[in-house]
């Protein structure tokens, strides 16, 4: 029924045990010094049901080494303007040949309206997470939309064909992402789709603001507390 939590709301986080010496978490403590909605809980898509704090501790326990990240990061930004190329394909205004669903020709800026919706809802997810990660995502987003997928969509005549190449596009950034994990990291996080599709991508732009010297101290808590899914981690072939 609405209104009545949910079953989850009633299970406590499921977590590893933390490394010796790593104290652990107090929210009434780091709250203040993160900020509210690293501990907001329970998240029945995050990591053991757990908060914001655990779940990016779990991503950067799989994603820590420059050229991980940096192939992540790359293979990401493909994947978005490919899935937002396919978005158009379907949606787009660019010729007849697209699948109709009657709010297809429609743009916003040029861009089909659709695209830009899906877009502004990742991009303000991001944003109720961490402003500045949200902040980032807004302005690679307006990039993307306006000097790739516009043009790119205006230019699909044939949609089959450019459907092709966005998904050959996909397959290509998987693939560098799995290269990133096997050369650099050495070991494989089993796949969970929210992770893969929103928090990975949200800890990946974190950390290119960690590196600017953004919240020092959330970096330093992250790296502490990521050594407790080392018991987690699937063997290598």
């Amino acid at each position: 029924m609405s209104g009545q939590p949910s079953l989850v709301s009633f299970l406590p986080p499921v977590l590893p045990p933390l490394p010796p010496g790593v104290s652990p978490v107090n929210e009434q403590t780091e709250a203040p010094l993160y900020g509210g909605v690293w501990f907001r809980r329970p998240n029945r898509y995050f990591k053991a049901r757990s908060h914001l704090l655990d779940e990016c501790s779990f991503v950067a326990h799989y994603h820590h080494t420059t050229g991980n990240i940096v192939l992540h990061l790359l293979g990401w930004s493909v994947m978005e303007v490919a899935l937002l190329w396919l978005v158009c394909s379907f949606f787009g205004s660019g010729s007849g040949s697209g699948v109709g669903f009657g709010v297809g020709r429609a743009t916003i800026f040029g861009v089909p309206s659709v695209a830009v919706v899906v877009a502004v809802m990742y991009s303000g997810y991001h944003f109720t997470l961490d402003s500045m990660v949200g902040g980032l995502a807004i302005m690679r987003h307006v990039l993307m939309l306006q000097l790739l997928v516009k043009p790119l969509s205006a230019a699909s005549n044939e949609y089959e064909h450019h459907r092709l190449y966005a998904v050959a596009a996909i397959g290509v950034a998987g693939l560098a992402q799995v290269v990133g994990h096997r050369i650099f990291e050495k070991k494989f996080p089993a796949f969970r789709a929210f992770e893969a599709a929103v928090t990975t991508p949200f800890y990946l732009w974190l950390s290119v603001l960690f590196w600017c010297g953004y919240k020092p101290a959330l970096a330093k808590r992250i790296r502490e507390l990521s050594d407790r899914w080392k018991e987690e981690e699937r063997p290598r072939d």
